[in-house]
C-alpha cells in the first residue's frame, strides 16, 4: 500500500482515489500513522501535502473486519459496483449510498469509511458542472438613511363590501394558466402505483409517453436513471429522489409496467 501510494503521488494527480476492501485482519498502517495495528482495517491518515485532492475508501470502519458475502463479491464490492458507475453522480454521494447499501445488506453489521479532502466536485462516471464560486455580499452603508419604519397596515375589507366583490369576480373570472407536461406536480398516470390500469387509461399515450409512463414507476421508487434522457426528465421533478439502483414493485405495479409493455411492443 505504501509503494502504490507512493506512486500515485508522484503522478501528481489532480484527484487521487484509494478503494480498500480486505476481509482479513490486515493492520495496514503507514509512516505517518503512528500506533500498533488493531483488528481489521487500521485508518490511514496523509499529511497535507499527500491529503489534499486524495479519497480513501474502506470497506469497513477502522478497527473492524469487512463481510465476505454469500455471492461472488463482498457486500461493499456489490454496492460499489451498483453506483460507481451512475453519471454525473458526486463521489461523496456515491458513497454515502455504498454504505447505506452495505448497513442494510449487512444489517448494521459493517460500514464503510471514508476519509476524503477533493477539492470541489468529482463524479467517477460522466461530467459534473462546475458551480459558480460564491461571491461576498458587501452592504455599503446610504448617507443619511432613515430608520426603518413597519409599513402602515391596510384595513382589511368589512363585511358589506365581500357580495361586490363575489359579484365582481363572477362577471370577470380569470383562468389560470394550463400547466405544462413537466410541472413539478404531475405524473402522466398518476395511479400507476395504487390501482391497475387498462386499456382505456393508455390508449392516447404516444410511444414516448408510454416509455416514460412506464419508468414513472420505477421513477417513484427512487431509482436511478442510467438512461440520459429519461435521468433529465425525471430530475425536474421534486418528488423524484434516486436513492438505490434496486427496487421491489409491488403485484399492481409489476402489472401495469407489464400492460404498459405490451402497449409499447404493439406501436
Amino acid at each position: 500500500l505504501d509503494k502504490l501510494l507512493e506512486l500515485v503521488d508522484s503522478a501528481a494527480p489532480k484527484v487521487k482515489i484509494v478503494i480498500l476492501d480486505s476481509c482479513r485482519d490486515n493492520p495496514l498502517t503507514r509512516q505517518l500513522t503512528r500506533g500498533a495495528g488493531t483488528r481489521g482495517l487500521a485508518r490511514i491518515d496523509l499529511d497535507a501535502s499527500s491529503a489534499k485532492g486524495t479519497l480513501i475508501a474502506f470497506s469497513t470502519a477502522p478497527g473492524s473486519v469487512a463481510q465476505d458475502g454469500s455471492g461472488r463479491n463482498s457486500p461493499f464490492t456489490t454496492a460499489l459496483l451498483a453506483h460507481m458507475e451512475t453519471p454525473g453522480l458526486d463521489i461523496r454521494q456515491m458513497f454515502g449510498q455504498v454504505r447505506a447499501d452495505v448497513d442494510q445488506s449487512t444489517q448494521g453489521s459493517q460500514t464503510p469509511w471514508v476519509n476524503e479532502a477533493i477539492i470541489g466536485s468529482f463524479a467517477m462516471s460522466g461530467k459534473m458542472e462546475t458551480p459558480q464560486p460564491v461571491k461576498a455580499i458587501t452592504v455599503e452603508p446610504q448617507a443619511n438613511s432613515q430608520p426603518v419604519t413597519q409599513p402602515a397596515v391596510e384595513p382589511q375589507p368589512q363585511p358589506q363590501a365581500q357580495p361586490e366583490f363575489q359579484q365582481q369576480a363572477a362577471v370577470e373570472p380569470v383562468d389560470p394558466a394550463p400547466a405544462p407536461r413537466n410541472s413539478q406536480v404531475e405524473f402522466i398516470l398518476p395511479e400507476s402505483g395504487t390501482r391497475r390500469l387498462n386499456w382505456n387509461d393508455i390508449s392516447g399515450l404516444s410511444g414516448q409517453q408510454l416509455r416514460l409512463a412506464r419508468n414513472e414507476i420505477y421513477a417513484r421508487r427512487g431509482r436511478y436513471m442510467k438512461d440520459t434522457q429519461l435521468r433529465a426528465y425525471f430530475s425536474q421533478f421534486s418528488w423524484y429522489r434516486p436513492w438505490t439502483w434496486d427496487i421491489e414493485l409491488s403485484a399492481v405495479e409489476k402489472a401495469n409496467v407489464a400492460l404498459i409493455q405490451r402497449a409499447e411492443a404493439g406501436q
